[in-house]
């Protein structure tokens, strides 16, 4: 979101990334807004600047799947292996009112995002879509208080995390976002309303349709944003506010029909509402909770699911923090239809605890623990067979991770 989230240095997304400055300046992230523009002396309005960051992890499976993956995982898959998550280089322009936004990736990130469901499998949605993580194009009109148009590809459109490690309170991502989709291809217009709220109302492919779109038609999101802090142009800022204790909060609408053509379900609308709340309760301690859910009637029935994530992070010293995650989901399926996220169960959820030294502003290293567990077989222990095509099939209910990371960024 480029209107109150860039302003307020927080990620260019279609919401805000769970956010807590471990200094009193607001943190590195992906706005073009929050990287300091390159030097203007003729008061052009021309800035240029550069960034990126680096993510390496060992992540131990107490199951020891033969396998080597940790399931339901988004990034952190690999058990037993030293390894780079992700490694992003960037760029932002700007020239007056316009400005654009390219993202580069590689890392075991590229593995998660593939081929969508029902396209063939070319060089081009197969490597070239992996590699590019976000590219915008954006036009910040003379409309209002500043109406912003917007176009190209975008990451995590739901759920209150971020991409970037150093973003998010914990190094895992929770189970919502790991069932949510990565990235969606569109456009959007960003309307705000006043120095608080803003609306923003986008048009997009399917469900992780970026190189071509499987499904019937395409998808709107309208979302509601709401700062805490009174920004934006002609708005009293408080420079001066502590940004450790500013509250954030999002609503999200989506609607679209997101089964492939010539699925059994049909061509099935599926209503989507996000929503999330930041809410500070001092310097030290913060809290957030997420709400995702769904719902579509399909030829077979009705199927729905419904996730929460309630986070939690105190700091223990300036350059310490601990925090906690706990995330459920739940899906009810028709007998004979596929989930909308689930596979071989109904009900998942996970706990998550992260210590997260920080000796330097643009460094994070963490030790986290988590524990997963479902009421059927979608993770791996032991020895795990392999169908007729190569997929692993899933054979325990449960599994235990332990972690190291190591990340930096930068500006």
């Amino acid at each position: 979101m480029l209107g109150l989230c860039g302003a307020l240095a927080l990620p260019a997304r279609t919401a805000c990334a769970q956010v807590v400055p471990s200094t009193p300046t607001p943190p590195s992230t992906n706005t073009p807004e929050a990287v300091p523009p390159a030097p203007d002396p003729e008061g052009t309005g021309r800035s240029v600047s550069f960034g990126g960051y680096i993510e390496a992890f060992y992540s131990y499976n107490f199951n020891r799947p033969s396998s080597g993956l940790n399931e339901l995982r988004y990034y952190d898959r690999r058990h037993d292996l030293l390894t780079l998550q992700n490694v992003v280089l960037s760029a932002d322009w700007a020239l007056g009112p316009v400005s654009g936004r390219v993202a580069l990736q590689t890392g075991i990130i590229t593995e998660t995002i593939g081929t969508p469901e029902g396209s063939a499998r070319t060089l081009e949605s197969d490597l070239l879509w992996r590699i590019v993580q976000e590219a915008t194009a954006v036009w910040r009109t003379p409309i209002g208080h500043g109406v912003t148009i917007d176009a190209g590809l975008y990451v995590a459109p739901y759920t209150l995390e971020d991409l970037a490690v150093h973003d998010n309170w914990n190094w895992s991502s929770s189970t919502l976002f790991a069932l949510s989709p990565s990235q969606v291809a569109g456009a959007r217009v960003t309307v705000p309303l006043n120095c608080r709220h803003e609306l923003t109302l986008g048009v997009f492919n399917g469900w992780d349709q970026v190189t071509d779109d499987r499904t019937p038609g395409k998808t709107g999101i309208l979302t509601w944003f709401w700062a805490g802090r009174p920004t934006g142009e002609g708005c009293r800022d408080n420079e001066d506010e502590d940004l450790e204790v500013l509250r954030y909060a999002s609503v999200q609408y989506g609607l679209g029909s997101e089964r492939i053509d010539g699925a059994a379900e049909g061509p099935a609308l599926r209503h989507v509402l996000d929503a999330w709340v930041h809410w500070p309760l001092s310097t030290r301690l913060s809290v957030s909770s997420n709400f995702f859910g769904a719902y579509e009637s399909t030829r077979l029935g009705d199927d729905y699911f419904a996730g929460l994530a309630l986070y939690a992070r105190v700091r223990l010293a300036r350059w310490l923090f601990a925090a906690a995650r706990a995330d459920v989901v739940y899906e009810r399926i028709p007998e004979g239809a596929a989930g909308m996220v689930l596979e071989g169960a109904s009900l998942v959820g996970s706990g998550t605890v992260t210590l997260d030294a920080r000796p330097h502003p643009n460094i994070s290293m963490r030790l986290e623990y988590r524990h997963d567990e479902s009421d059927g077989a979608v993770f791996h222990r032991g020895s795990v067979t392999q169908s007729m095509d190569g997929a692993y099939i899933s054979n325990a209910r449960r599994q235990d991770t332990l972690l190291l990371g190591l990340t930096t960024w930068y500006p």
